[in-house]
C-alpha cells in the first residue's frame, strides 16, 4: 500500500552512518578486569535521534543517560538486547548499548534500535561530584 515509508522518508531527510558490533564473548585483562569482545562492526547508514523523554518513563530508563533511536531499512539480523552484555552500536564516536530492537524488516523493510551511551565510571561519577558540588552553592 505505501511501500517502505521510512525509505521513502531518507530521500528527504539526510542518513547517518553508524557500526553495529555483536557481542562476541568476554576476556580478563591483565589486571584482572572483565573486558568485552565485539565482532568486527558492521556499517550501516539510518536515521539516528535522541530518543524523546516521554519514552523514557515508558520505558523505565534512567534519565541521567542519554539514549539514542536508529531506524534503518538495512537488515540488522539478531540483535542482542536487554542481556548482561548486549551488542554494541558506533554512532558520533561514542559507543552505545543496544536496549531495545523492533525488527519490522520482514513486514516492512526496516528496523528500529534504541540504545544507550556508554560512559567511563570516572565520568560518570566527576560530573555527580560537579553537580553535588553545584547544588552545595
Amino acid at each position: 500500500m505505501f511501500g517502505n515509508l521510512l525509505n521513502q522518508a531518507l530521500t528527504i531527510i539526510p542518513k547517518q552512518n553508524f557500526t553495529f558490533c555483536k557481542y562476541k564473548s568476554n576476556t580478563i585483562n591483565d589486571i584482572g578486569i572483565k573486558v568485552d569482545v565485539y565482532e568486527t562492526g558492521v556499517n550501516y547508514s539510518g536515521s539516528v535521534q535522541a530518543v524523546d523523554s516521554k519514552m523514557y518513563q515508558q520505558y523505565g530508563f534512567d534519565f541521567s543517560k542519554k539514549y539514542i533511536q536508529i531506524y534503518s531499512s538495512l537488515n540488522i539480523k539478531n540483535v542482542t538486547q536487554n542481556q548482561e552484555t548486549p551488542d554494541k552500536i558506533v554512532w558520533n564516536n561514542k559507543d552505545y548499548l543496544v536496549v531495545n530492537c523492533s525488527d519490522w524488516y520482514v513486514q516492512d523493510g526496516w528496523t528500529n534500535i534504541i540504545a544507550v551511551e556508554q560512559r567511563d565510571e570516572e565520568v560518570e561519577e566527576e560530573e555527580e561530584d560537579n553537580d553535588n558540588s553545584q547544588s552545595n552553592l
